[in-house]
Protein backbone atom coordinates (compact mmCIF):
# COMPACT_ATOMS: atom_id res chain seq x y z
CA UNK A 1 0.00 0.00 0.00
CA UNK A 2 1.36 3.48 -0.95
CA UNK A 3 1.53 6.01 1.60
CA UNK A 4 0.92 9.79 0.89
CA UNK A 5 2.01 12.42 3.03
CA UNK A 6 -0.60 15.51 2.63
CA UNK A 7 1.04 18.56 3.49
CA UNK A 8 -1.95 21.06 4.26
CA UNK A 9 -2.30 23.74 6.82
CA UNK A 10 -5.79 24.03 6.29
CA UNK A 11 -7.38 21.50 9.01
CA UNK A 12 -10.14 20.84 6.93
CA UNK A 13 -8.56 20.46 3.45
CA UNK A 14 -6.38 18.13 4.85
CA UNK A 15 -8.98 16.09 6.30
CA UNK A 16 -10.88 15.83 3.28
CA UNK A 17 -7.76 14.81 0.81
CA UNK A 18 -6.58 11.98 3.83
CA UNK A 19 -10.37 10.82 3.85
CA UNK A 20 -10.54 10.55 0.23
CA UNK A 21 -7.42 8.94 -0.51
CA UNK A 22 -7.47 6.60 2.34
CA UNK A 23 -11.06 5.44 0.99
CA UNK A 24 -9.27 4.90 -2.36
CA UNK A 25 -7.07 2.52 -0.66
CA UNK A 26 -3.83 4.53 0.03
CA UNK A 27 -2.25 5.42 3.72
CA UNK A 28 -1.65 9.13 4.66
CA UNK A 29 0.08 11.14 6.43
CA UNK A 30 -0.75 14.45 7.65
CA UNK A 31 1.45 18.01 8.29
CA UNK A 32 0.09 21.29 8.67
CA UNK A 33 3.66 23.38 8.14
CA UNK A 34 6.87 22.74 6.35
CA UNK A 35 8.93 21.90 9.28
CA UNK A 36 6.54 19.34 10.20
CA UNK A 37 6.54 17.71 6.49
CA UNK A 38 10.37 17.78 6.53
CA UNK A 39 10.51 15.91 10.24
CA UNK A 40 7.21 13.41 8.61
CA UNK A 41 9.64 13.19 5.59
CA UNK A 42 12.68 12.20 7.69
CA UNK A 43 11.12 10.39 9.93
CA UNK A 44 9.24 7.92 7.43
CA UNK A 45 9.59 8.75 3.36
CA UNK A 46 6.34 8.08 1.64
CA UNK A 47 5.96 7.00 -1.63
CA UNK A 48 4.24 10.89 -2.78
CA UNK A 49 4.11 14.12 -1.22
CA UNK A 50 1.09 16.47 -1.60
CA UNK A 51 2.66 19.89 -1.00
CA UNK A 52 0.44 22.96 -0.68
CA UNK A 53 2.64 26.10 -1.47
CA UNK A 54 1.70 28.65 1.31
CA UNK A 55 2.17 27.16 4.47
CA UNK A 56 3.70 28.57 7.89
CA UNK A 57 7.23 28.35 8.85
CA UNK A 58 8.60 27.38 5.08
CA UNK A 59 6.72 27.45 1.96
CA UNK A 60 6.23 24.07 0.07
CA UNK A 61 8.65 25.52 -2.66
CA UNK A 62 11.25 25.76 0.19
CA UNK A 63 10.23 22.46 1.72
CA UNK A 64 10.79 20.69 -1.46
CA UNK A 65 14.55 22.24 -2.25
CA UNK A 66 15.35 20.68 1.20
CA UNK A 67 13.74 17.47 0.82
CA UNK A 68 15.56 16.88 -2.86
CA UNK A 69 18.52 17.39 -0.66
CA UNK A 70 18.13 14.29 1.67
CA UNK A 71 18.53 10.78 1.21
CA UNK A 72 15.66 9.63 -0.31
CA UNK A 73 14.12 13.29 -1.44
CA UNK A 74 15.59 13.01 -4.90
CA UNK A 75 13.08 10.42 -6.59
CA UNK A 76 10.14 11.54 -4.31
CA UNK A 77 7.01 12.41 -6.63
CA UNK A 78 5.88 15.64 -5.70
CA UNK A 79 2.56 17.54 -6.32
CA UNK A 80 2.11 20.93 -5.70
CA UNK A 81 -0.96 23.16 -4.71
CA UNK A 82 -2.00 26.66 -4.84
CA UNK A 83 -4.85 28.52 -4.29
CA UNK A 84 -2.54 32.02 -5.14
CA UNK A 85 -0.49 30.85 -8.16
CA UNK A 86 -3.40 30.17 -10.64
CA UNK A 87 -2.03 30.24 -14.03
CA UNK A 88 -2.14 25.96 -14.34
CA UNK A 89 0.25 25.95 -17.01
CA UNK A 90 2.72 28.36 -16.26
CA UNK A 91 2.14 26.40 -12.40
CA UNK A 92 3.37 23.20 -13.92
CA UNK A 93 6.51 24.63 -15.99
CA UNK A 94 7.92 25.93 -13.12
CA UNK A 95 6.47 22.87 -10.88
CA UNK A 96 8.65 20.39 -13.36
CA UNK A 97 11.80 22.98 -14.38
CA UNK A 98 12.32 24.53 -11.18
CA UNK A 99 11.56 22.55 -8.69
CA UNK A 100 11.29 18.98 -10.21
CA UNK A 101 7.87 18.56 -8.94
CA UNK A 102 5.66 15.89 -11.08
CA UNK A 103 2.70 17.79 -11.13
CA UNK A 104 0.74 21.32 -10.10
CA UNK A 105 -2.66 21.36 -8.49
CA UNK A 106 -4.47 24.96 -8.46
CA UNK A 107 -7.27 24.96 -5.96
CA UNK A 108 -9.95 24.32 -5.70
CA UNK A 109 -9.45 20.85 -7.72
CA UNK A 110 -11.80 18.37 -8.17
CA UNK A 111 -10.99 15.06 -6.10
CA UNK A 112 -11.17 12.82 -9.05
CA UNK A 113 -8.59 14.72 -11.15
CA UNK A 114 -6.13 14.74 -8.06
CA UNK A 115 -6.91 11.14 -7.59
CA UNK A 116 -6.00 10.42 -11.43
CA UNK A 117 -2.62 11.73 -11.16
CA UNK A 118 -1.85 10.22 -7.70
CA UNK A 119 -2.49 6.68 -9.60
CA UNK A 120 -0.41 8.09 -12.38
CA UNK A 121 2.36 9.16 -10.34
CA UNK A 122 2.36 6.25 -8.45
CA UNK A 123 1.58 3.12 -11.33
Amino acid sequence: MHTILIVEDDPVSAEVLATYLEAHGYETETARTGPEALQAFRRAPPDLMLLDVQLPYRNGFEVVHEVRKMPGGRDLPVVLMSAVYTDLERGRRYARQGLAAEDFLVKPFELETMLARVREILA
